[in-house]
């Protein structure tokens, strides 16, 4: 296969970010006569993503200087690259080379130019990221946080005239350029006045090569409207209208599984719905509509208008948590890292687009469904995870090369809408259970239909089994114990062997309530332990519990008096035996001492 050398769509947005900031020095500079300037692009060396370009030194724009209004072009026949039309080639020179002269090039593909009307489409209209409404929502929410400190920093610089009402006067000719476009330069062609979103549209429209021959960039047949919301979360059913602007003229074709209806090359996709305008569109599960119209008359496309409809329940903070990480197995070279999330909820949950964005990068694709209880897992590879865990439902790979860190790293899950499902840092360190971290086990969230908060370390264990358990509950409820072993008692107070350790006990502990349990006590002993620098002889308590108890809670007291009783300290961290048990020892807080009487103790507790 070819390797992949052009992030097509980041190319487009780059170059509508220019060309609506209207930048005169970036990737192109009036000071160097429309040379080459201020521009930034990256490749992934793992050829999954092609170069991408990145915004820079951008501050000459949207009217602040002289030459904003239009920079559309072309421009690869002006100033110090003044090229014949025969010499275009020139342009592969690296010296020359840039985003913008790459782009009047591919200008000449008309699959280019449909591509590049569709992002016009999405990014100008619909409430995209260059409409109007959201320009200027972006610019007070900016001008907002600068605002304090504005005097502060002009005397930084120790300017008279860069002060707080020069700053002012400077957001007000942004604020007038977004809202009527700019002001024009002698030799440009006049638009009338109008909001700048939709003169960069008629400047778009208008784009010719460099020989005068018209190369629109901007679809001049009006694109489909659809009725009510646009896209988003919706009820279920959801029923919404789509509608041909352009009259009589032209077809409108559409798609309800996220197909395009225009084929490569210009011709009608098979599989495209059609219909007399208006057309009624009913959605009963998550649905990517694509429409656009047809001219057959002069053979050409419309730009597509394209809306995620999210139907039915939504992942949120009461029914989506992250159950597993596991960040640094075993051997393998940590390939077998993985996150698994469960529903926590009642109802089944659709995770389109649902997202990490820190830590590990992921989107879940469209139509992803878990069903209460149910459990799925994004992993770091592939090939391997399935070798180890066949079977377990995994939703995809960790995005962009990216890991989990093995000493810990912030998390962050959002929502299609970008908001916060769950952001916290896990940890290698107390608190947190140090066992995962190259010991074996994952780290295992107690208890995950409590929706625990998951930031806090003890809020956290080791995993039953060596490996982890992916897409599996290795816990062990109370209830569920006692049925298995032929047990009525709900209390767990009852004693049915006479041990001396009540079923509460012989649960957590992962003894068994019909056979005497005396060598699975809890030993006391002495222990030489270093605190603040002194190493001193201590009253310890060492016992082995069994993993996945989740339901009751271990709590190792101390007292010098019985009856006065406080919480002993722990000795290290729990030691994984890899087994389903981990050892854990605490020591009394005081140090032992020849005739003073010191007492240890465990409490099982059931929770509630």
């Amino acid at each position: 296969a070819y390797p992949v050398l052009l992030d097509v769509d980041n190319l487009i947005d780059y170059l509508l970010v220019t060309f609506y900031d209207g930048s005169y020095d970036a990737p192109l500079s009036i000071f160097l006569g429309n040379g080459s300037n201020n521009w930034f692009g990256l490749r992934d060396r793992a050829g999954t993503r092609g170069f991408a370009y990145f915004i820079h030194d951008n501050e000459h724009g949207l009217d602040t200087g002289t030459q904003s209004y239009n920079r559309i072009g072309p421009w690869g026949a002006s100033g110090n690259n003044n090229w014949a039309q025969g010499e275009y080639n020139t342009r592969e020179a690296f010296n020359r080379s840039n985003p913008q002269y790459l782009h009047e090039l591919l200008a000449y593909s008309a699959e280019y130019r449909q591509r590049f009307a569709d992002r016009v489409q999405k990014h100008f209209f619909n409430g995209g990221a260059l409409t109007t409404t959201a320009s200027l929502s972006r610019l007070n929410a900016l001008a907002a946080q600068v605002n304090p400190i504005i005097h502060a920093e002009a005397a930084r610089w120790g300017s008279t005239s860069l002060n707080k009402t020069s700053w002012l006067t400077a957001k007000a000719t942004i604020i007038n350029c977004i809202n009527n476009g700019g002001n024009p330069q002698g030799g440009q062609t006049v638009f009338a006045v109008q909001p700048r979103t939709s003169m960069i549209v008629a400047q778009l429209q208008g784009y010719q090569d460099p020989v005068g021959s018209a190369k629109p960039l901007a679809a001049t047949l009006g694109a489909p409207t659809f009725s009510g919301q646009f896209g988003g979360a919706v009820g279920n059913p959801y029923s919404f209208t789509i509608s041909n602007p352009n009259g009589a003229t032209g077809t409108l074709y559409y798609s309800v599984n996220g197909a395009d209806p225009r084929d490569i090359g210009g011709g009608v996709n098979a599989g495209a719905l059609t219909g007399a305008s208006p057309i009624t569109v009913t959605l009963s599960s998550t649905a990517t509509v694509r429409a656009r119209v047809y001219n057959t008359t002069n053979s050409t496309w419309s730009a597509l208008t394209e809306a995620q409809y999210l139907v039915g329940v939504l992942a949120s903070p009461t029914n989506l948590a992250i159950s597993k990480i596991h960040y640094n197995p075993a051997g393998s070279g940590n390939l077998t890292q993985f996150v698994e999330l469960m529903n926590i909820g009642t109802q089944t949950i659709d995770l389109t687009n649902v997202h990490f964005t820190l830590g590990i990068q992921f989107t879940f694709p469209a139509n992803t469904l878990l069903a209460p209880g149910a459990r799925v897992l994004v992993v770091r590879d592939m090939a391997m995870f399935n070798s180890v865990y066949p079977g377990v439902p995994v939703a995809g790979v960790f995005a962009n090369s990216t890991t989990l860190d093995t000493g810990g790293e912030r998390l962050q899950l959002l929502d299609a809408a970008n908001a916060i499902l769950r952001d916290f840092t896990y940890n290698n360190k107390d608190p947190w259970p140090e066992s995962p971290d190259g010991g074996g086990p994952c780290l295992v969230l107690k208890r995950p239909t409590t929706n625990p908060d998951h930031s806090i370390g003890t809020n956290w264990r080791a995993s039953y089994a060596a490996g982890g358990s992916p897409g599996v509950d290795d816990g062990l409820a109370y209830a569920a114990w006692a049925t298995t072993n032929g047990i009525n008692d709900p209390s767990g107070t009852a004693d049915p062997d006479g041990d001396g350790f009540t079923n509460l006990v012989e649960y957590g502990l992962g003894t068994n309530p019909t056979q005497s349990s005396s060598t699975a006590a809890p030993i006391l002993g002495t222990q030489a332990v270093n605190v603040a620098g002194i190493v001193s002889d201590y009253l310890t308590l060492t016992f082995t519990r069994a993993i996945g108890r989740d339901d009751v809670s271990y709590a190792v007291e101390a007292a010098t008096a019985v009856g006065t009783w406080s919480a002993a300290i722990p000795v290290g961290s729990p030691a994984f035996n890899g087994n389903g048990t981990e050892t854990l020892t605490f020591r009394h807080p005081n140090v032992k001492s020849a005739n003073g009487q010191q007492f240890l103790r465990l409490r099982v507790t059931k929770l509630p």
